[in-house]
């Protein structure tokens, strides 16, 4: 939201108190039309997710925890099940 993915990843005094990241993708659109907060999987913005994980773990030895931030609710309320799936496969393929 604030372009600081690169300025977090160059934050060396930042790393030694990072315990746990909390990832959503973003693409300039913070809100939806009814004015909630969107929630979007790793994919779906233009935030270099992969690249931020990788630099951390690579970089500064990050090894904590990650909560994929986003939401499986889909417009008609149902539960987007396979998305989760994909989101999670995503996150698996880091490791």
């Amino acid at each position: 939201f604030h372009d600081q993915v690169d300025e977090a990843l160059s934050s060396d005094w930042l790393w030694p108190h990072v315990e746990h990241l909390h990832l959503k993708d973003y693409d300039g659109t913070p809100t939806d039309s009814n004015g909630r907060r969107r929630y979007l999987h790793p994919g779906e913005g233009t935030l270099p997710l992969r690249e931020f994980v990788q630099g951390a773990a690579s970089v500064h030895g990050f090894t904590g925890t990650i909560t994929l931030e986003v939401s499986v609710v889909a417009e008609d309320l149902t539960l987007d099940w396979p998305k989760l799936d994909r989101s999670l496969a995503w996150l698996d393929a880091l490791a």
